[in-house]
C-alpha cells in the first residue's frame, strides 16, 4: 500500500493533514477519481510555513485525536488492546448509572474530537489560504468514534460477562484470560 516514510514530528503533521478537509480539495483537483496512487498522494504540497500554523498545537491535536479514536477501538471486545467492559471504568452500583455515565463519557469524547477536527481543518485552511474555499466545520457524520447506543452497549456487556463466566475474562485481571 502507499505508505510515507519521514520523522515523527512531520509524521503527526502530515497525519493531521491527511485526515483535513484541505487534502480532499487538494486531491480532487490532482485526482478527481475515488482512487489515489503513489503520485497523486506524492505530488500534494506540503506547506510547512512556522508564521502561519503553530506546529506544537498540530501535534497536540493530533495525538490527542489518536488518543479518543483508541480509547474508542479498544471499548470493544474485536480490539486486540480490550482491557475490560468500559462500564467498569465507573465505580456505581448499577448497570444502569454506569450506563449514563458511559454515555456522558463518550458524548464528550465525541465532542472533543469534533472540536479538535475543526480546529486542525482551520489550521490547514489558514495555511493553504482557502479560507473563502472551505469552512472548518465538521459534520456529526463525519465523526468516526461510536456513540452510546444502549442496545449495543448492554449487549457487549452481557457478552463480556458471558466471557467472566467461561473464564476467557476476569474481574481481577484485565485484558484476555483464556483464548
Amino acid at each position: 500500500g502507499t505508505s510515507i516514510f519521514t520523522n515523527k514530528e512531520d509524521l503527526l503533521i502530515l497525519l493531521g493533514l491527511m485526515n483535513s478537509k484541505v487534502i480532499l480539495k487538494v486531491l480532487e483537483l490532482i485526482s478527481p477519481t475515488l482512487n489515489y496512487e503513489v503520485g497523486h498522494i506524492s505530488s500534494v504540497p506540503i506547506i510547512k510555513n512556522g508564521n502561519k500554523i503553530d506546529t506544537n498545537e498540530l501535534i497536540k491535536l493530533v495525538k490527542e485525536n489518536i488518543k479518543i479514536s483508541k480509547v474508542d477501538w479498544d471499548s470493544f471486545e474485536i480490539s486486540w488492546e480490550f482491557k475490560k467492559h468500559p462500564f467498569l471504568n465507573f465505580t456505581t452500583e448499577t448497570v444502569k448509572s454506569a450506563y449514563k455515565h458511559w454515555k456522558e463519557f463518550v458524548k464528550s469524547q465525541y465532542s472533543q474530537l469534533m472540536q479538535n477536527e475543526e480546529e486542525i481543518n482551520r489550521l490547514f485552511i489558514e495555511v493553504y489560504d482557502l479560507e473563502a474555499e472551505l469552512s472548518p466545520h465538521v459534520e456529526e457524520k463525519e465523526v468516526t468514534i461510536s456513540k452510546a447506543d444502549l442496545e449495543r452497549d448492554i449487549k457487549s456487556f452481557i457478552s463480556y460477562a458471558v466471557g467472566c463466566m467461561f473464564g476467557r475474562y476476569s474481574l481481577d485481571e484485565e485484558g484476555l484470560i483464556y483464548a
